[in-house]
This record gives structure tokens, C-alpha cells and sequence, in this order.
């Protein structure tokens, strides 16, 4: 086989050409393959979020299984008319 160089100059351009089409596709491929990574990442990172809730509140069963939950009690009753939030020797909330 003998390179001439209409031959040469013929495989040089046919290279060109791969080599354009292979950056428009990387061009195109790059942000597909960026969304799909980072709807991988999302996955992984909500599974692992859930682990990491579930196992506070594991903690927070365990060390907490032998207090009372004193929220409900400790709140004060909803503002009523004639109701006044401090006051002279009446405590918390006394009537005015």
C-alpha cells in the first residue's frame, strides 16, 4: 500500500471530522451525565439523611425512654380576653 498524498490528506481529514463529531457529542453528553449524577447523589444523600434522623431519634428514645413529657403541661393556656401576661403579684398570667 503506498500513502499518497491526496490518501494522507484524505485520513487526516476524515480524523478532523471524527474528532469534531466526538466534541459535539461530549459537548451534549456532559450535561446529561452531569443530571444524572446529581440525581445519583440526591438518592444516596436522601437515603442516608433518613438513616441519620432515624438513628437521632433512636438516641433520643433511649436516653429520654424514663422522662415525662411535661411540654403539653408546661405551656400556658391560650391568650383570653381579660387575660394579661404578668402582672403585679399575680404570676404568670392573672386577670387584669
Amino acid at each position: 500500500m503506498v500513502l499518497t498524498d491526496g490518501s494522507i490528506l484524505q485520513a487526516y481529514e476524515e480524523a478532523k471530522k471524527r474528532l469534531a463529531v466526538e466534541t459535539e457529542d461530549r459537548k451534549m453528553m456532559i450535561p446529561e451525565l452531569r443530571k444524572k449524577a446529581r440525581q445519583e447523589y440526591l438518592v444516596k444523600r436522601r437515603g442516608d439523611k433518613l438513616e441519620d434522623l432515624e438513628q437521632e431519634i433512636e438516641e433520643e428514645q433511649y436516653y429520654f425512654a424514663d422522662e415525662r413529657c411535661v411540654h403539653a403541661c408546661a405551656l400556658p393556656p391560650r391568650a383570653e380576653p381579660g387575660f394579661r401576661v404578668g402582672g403585679k403579684g399575680r404570676g404568670v398570667l392573672g386577670r387584669t
